[in-house]
This record gives structure tokens, C-alpha cells and sequence, in this order.
């Protein structure tokens, strides 16, 4: 969410932000948890990045006035209706893909739902937010060729539908489906996510179990 990245991009967007990585420690990293018998599944924050959204300022969610906007954590957003923001993080899951991980799974995948959004503002003549999001995810998924493409579905209060353009139908085409728990860090999750895709089980994902828990669905 901060916007480096653990391999390197030729993107503009990341050449402008000089947020690259380095392969050679990532695929090490990765071999060495395979070796270990671990399955490897590697995380990217999509819309969600603090540094190419500062650097590419076009690219990103910004208010009536042209100005960059901030969520609630004082992080910034790239848009989905950047055409070349878009193109970034496809740009960005077909190199995780080259690396060949048993899983991808992605966060984000949204508007900014939280903060000041009414101050957010859109040219929309390329379709909703909804409409985006499906396009976006639908290249993604491309872009992932034969590796397993998961996501995390955020914004499962009904209240930040309108706001975010996630709904579990279009969530619906991921491999896997990952919850974040009402908690104190998870702000958008006051409503049952178990009442739209059903059983689940909860999948602690670090120590600190009350702000990192996700719900996953099989």
C-alpha cells in the first residue's frame, strides 16, 4: 500500500515513483520457502499506492479541483479510470505471474471508500465505477495466465457500495475470496460477509490476530 514494490518494473508510473525492487532477492526468498515446504502466494495493493499516485498525479484519485486526495489514513489512491494506472498493475501481476507463486492475491481492487470522498471526483464517460473494476479484473485475470488469482474483498458494508464499485458478483470470479474481519483496523466491515458467499473459515494471517484476520472462502 505504500507503493514499493518487491521486483522490479519498467512501468513509467514506477520509473517516476522509483519504487522498483530486485528480483533476484525476491525469487531467493521464494525458492527458499519452497525448499522449506511452504506454498508461496504473493500480495500486491492494487489502486491503493501511496508513491506512484504521488508522482503521477493524473493518474490518481484527486478532488473537483485537481487536487491529490488523501484517505482517512493519509495515503493516496491511484484511479481506475487511469487508463495507464490500470495498465501498471496489470503490467505488475504479469511479472508476479512470471515468478510462478502458487497464488496471487490482490487488495484494493476499489475506489477510496473511506474519508472525505465526497470532495472525489470522476469523468465517468468510460462507465461506472462498478463497469471499471469488472474490466480491470477481467484483464487482470490475463494477466495471471495459469497461476490461481485470488482477491480480498474489502468493502462488504453495503454502505460503501456506491463509494468503492465492489460487489460480490463481480468478486465472484476470483479463485479464492479473502474477508477482511470487522476490527478496529477494518473500518468498512460492520456487515456479515459470511450472508453473501456463505460458509467460511476464518484464516488468522499474522500474530497480531486482531487486525490481521481474514475470513477465506474455499
Amino acid at each position: 500500500e505504500d507503493g514499493t514494490l518487491a521486483f522490479s518494473s519498467d512501468s513509467p508510473l514506477a520509473s517516476a515513483a522509483a519504487v522498483s525492487g530486485d528480483d533476484g532477492t525476491l525469487s531467493s526468498v521464494m525458492q527458499s520457502a519452497k525448499e522449506k515446504g511452504y506454498r508461496v502466494f504473493l500480495y500486491m495493493s492494487c489502486f491503493k499506492d501511496n508513491e506512484a499516485a504521488r508522482k503521477s498525479q493524473e493518474e490518481s484519485a484527486r478532488t473537483g479541483n485537481k487536487i491529490i486526495w488523501l484517505d482517512n489514513g493519509n495515503v493516496r489512491w491511484l484511479s481506475a479510470y487511469s487508463e495507464a494506472a490500470r495498465e501498471y498493475l496489470i503490467s505488475s501481476i504479469k511479472k508476479l505471474s512470471s515468478l510462478s507463486p502458487d497464488e496471487i492475491i490482490l487488495s484494493n481492487i476499489s475506489f477510496p471508500a473511506e474519508g472525505k470522498t465526497e470532495l472525489l471526483s470522476y469523468d465517468k464517460s468510460s462507465g461506472t465505477k462498478t463497469e471499471m473494476l469488472e474490466g480491470f479484473i477481467a484483464d487482470a485475470k490475463t494477466a495471471a495466465g495459469n497461476i490461481a488469482l485470488s482477491a480480498v474483498y474489502e468493502n462488504y458494508n453495503k454502505s460503501c457500495v456506491a463509494e468503492s464499485g465492489q460487489t460480490p458478483e463481480l468478486f465472484s470470479a476470483f479463485e479464492r475470496l479473502y474477508f477482511a474481519s470487522a476490527g478496529t483496523k477494518f473500518r468498512n466491515g460492520a456487515d456479515n460477509a459470511g450472508e453473501l458467499f456463505g460458509e467460511n473459515e476464518i484464516i488468522v494471517m499474522s500474530p497480531a490476530s486482531d487486525e490481521d484476520e481474514f475470513v477465506i472462502k474455499k
